[in-house]
């Protein structure tokens, strides 16, 4: 009698390990579908932010050099209509 508890019990805990690692049921397509959508918006958010710092180290140093020929161009102007 001890004897049968004890395998009926060994087994219901070696069912219980067995099946905690699977899922509850399936995910549906939509799931799945919403899923891939999100890793996508979160790789296409990642790709934006790293251009942006890029496009921030090209543009600053073009900006700069251009406000110094501006600055220049204005001066040159002005020497002519003196």
């Amino acid at each position: 009698m001890d004897k049968a508890i004890l395998i009926i019990l060994f087994w219901s805990l070696c069912s219980l390990v067995r099946l905690e690692g699977l899922p509850i049921s399936k995910r549906s397509i939509s799931e799945v579908q919403l899923m891939h959508n999100v890793g996508e918006h979160k790789q296409a958010v990642e790709r934006q932010d790293w251009l942006q710092v890029k496009l921030k180290t090209v543009i600053i140093p073009v900006l700069a050099r251009f406000d110094s020929l501006y600055s220049y161009f204005l001066s040159a102007v002005a020497v002519r209509q003196d």
